[in-house]
């Protein structure tokens, strides 16, 4: 798991691309919510995706899988209506 910068709000600002380690993970199961802390302080005005790679495993030692996904067999990602986004946050990676 790891973020990546999708660039600053502000004109001017940072650009899209810096990836930042995350140093703590915790999943709470009955909320089924997972909470991240990364290496770094992160920039103001400034959004990230969170990037979970098929390197995570369940507790029974199992790769998690995406829990939804296009017909092609592409994840679905949430980008607002930004294609451009989703496309520069593969380039990234």
């Amino acid at each position: 798991m790891f973020l990546v910068s999708l660039g600053s709000t502000l004109p001017g600002g940072a650009p899209a691309g810096r990836t930042v380690g995350v140093n703590q993970v915790v999943w709470d199961t009955e909320s089924r919510t997972l909470y991240v802390e990364s290496d770094e302080l992160l920039d103001q005005h400034t959004r990230y995706v969170l990037i979970v790679t098929r390197g995570v495993r369940d507790e029974a030692g199992d790769p998690v899988e995406s829990p939804a996904r296009h017909s092609d067999g592409s994840d679905m990602i949430s980008t607002s209506g930004r294609r451009g986004t989703r496309h520069r946050i593969f380039e990234s990676v």
